[in-house]
Formats: C-alpha cells, structure tokens, sequence
C-alpha cells in the first residue's frame, strides 16, 4: 500500500516535470521562432549590406559620388554647355548651334581676360596668405598646446565659425566701413583725421576672404601636423636641424603637411 503510493507520487512528480519541461522548450522555441522572423527581414536586407564588403563600399560612396554629380560636377557640365551655344537662350524657331567663338572673344577682348586673370591672381594670394597666416596656429595647437587643452584651444577657435557666413560677412563690413570699429578706434587715438576708405578694396576683399575660409585650411593642416610623430622632430633637431635653420621644418613637417592646403584649397 505505503509502495504504490510512493509509486504513484514519484510518477506524478515525474509527470509534472515533465510537463514544466515542455512548457519551458515550447516558450524557448515560440521565441526563437520570434526573433527568427525578426532577424530573417533583418538578415535578408541590411545584414546583406553588412556580409558584402563590395555593398558596404559602394553605399557608403556611392552617396557622396551622387551628391558631387549632382551638386558640383552637374552645373560645371551645364554651364560648359552654355558657354558652347551661339545664342543663350535658345529661341523657339532658331536651333541651338556650338561654336567656339565665345572662347575666341574671351581671350582675344581685354575686358574679358584681364578679370579672369585678376581672379587667379587674387586666389593664389589669398590662398597663399591664409597658408602662412593659420600654419602658426595649427602647428601651435596640435604640437605645443597640452593634449588636455587641445581640444579647448580648437574650439576657441571654431566659435566664431559657429555663426553663419553672411553674418561674418556683415561683420567684416561694420568692421571695415568709413564709420566702422576700426575707423573709429584709429580716429579716436588721434591717428587719422578722417575715415580710411577700406571697404571693395584689395585689402577688404582678401580679408574677408581670408576669415571665410581659415576654418578650411586650419583643419587639414591641424590633422596633419598632429599625425607627425614628435621623437622625429627631436630626432631632426638632435642631428642639427634646429628651429632657426628651417632643416626640421623642410624635411619634417613640410612634406608631410604639402597636401593639406590643396586640399583646404580645393573647397
């Protein structure tokens, strides 16, 4: 009797075990199940993307190829277009013909050609002026300043480009003009009886362009100088190539910063 008791509990034990069992796998599998028909859309689109490296490259620049296409290289394309038609715009009843007569006029008239070399001649020094301008600064920043404020120097530095560029371009004016800051601070000291004519002038023009775009050739060239190892330049300086020679700088730091302003220069 107290046998087939005992019999009958060890079985009715076994049985509810069993039963948790089953109730436990049949709730693991239903989320498996679940989080397979979660991660199958998953696995069937965007792990795609990330399995294939040739996906991965051409999404990750196929995107800013689109966006140079269609924002940069499209107008340069269509505006050749037009500098090749015999009549802008076209008329209705004439059709539009291609000529080179437009260049022949541009290079053989003075009051074409001599703007456009003005312009190349105003970018190279502007170009070259903001490399000498913003070179101190970058390489004070990424070698001098302590690692700790780097990051503060920088962005002391990149406030002011926080604000955007037709407001720094107003500012250049109220700066520059005959009742300007400077001006006024220049009459005030008893330097000049009268304002100093500097606005839609060389001077003003390169530096308002120098201010535009200091932020363009100050990161690249802040990249770059980080990146030279320092034990090369106290390995330079300890073999002669000393601060006043220029030897450091020409074999050290040069070289390896030359692409940096083509590439500011560039945007």
């Amino acid at each position: 009797m107290d046998s087939s008791r005992a019999g009958n509990k060890e079985n009715a034990g076994y049985d509810n075990t069993t039963a948790i069992r089953r109730f436990v796998d049949g709730a693991a599998l239903c989320r498996l199940d679940r989080q397979d028909g979660a991660f199958g859309l998953y696995r069937h689109t965007i792990g795609l993307l990330v399995e294939s490296r040739r996906v991965r490259l051409a999404v990750l620049a196929g995107v800013p190829l689109v966006w140079i296409a269609m924002l940069h290289i499209g107008p340069i394309l269509q505006m050749a277009n037009i500098s090749l038609l015999a009549n802008y715009p076209p008329q209705p009843d004439k059709s539009s013909e291609y000529t080179l007569a437009n260049y022949a006029l541009f290079f053989s008239d003075r009051l074409y050609f001599l703007p456009f070399v003005r312009s190349l001649i105003f970018a190279a020094v502007v170009t070259i002026s903001t490399l000498v301008i913003v070179y101190p600064v970058a390489y004070y920043v990424a070698k001098v300043v302590q690692p700790k404020n780097r990051m503060r120097a920088l962005l002391l530095l990149l406030i002011p480009f926080w604000a955007g560029e037709l407001i720094r371009t107003f500012s250049v004016i109220m700066l520059l003009a005959n009742r300007g800051a400077l001006n006024v601070l220049l009459r005030e000291f008893g330097f000049i009886d009268r304002p100093i004519p500097m606005l839609y002038t060389f001077f003003s023009l390169s530096f308002g362009v120098i201010y535009l775009l200091a932020l363009y050739m100050l990161l690249p060239l802040y990249s770059a100088i980080e990146k030279i190892p320092t034990p090369l330049i106290h390995a330079a300086a300890d073999l002669g190539a000393g601060p006043s020679s220029g030897s450091a700088g020409s074999s050290c730091r040069f070289p390896r910063t030359a692409s940096s302003p083509a590439a500011a220069s560039s945007t």
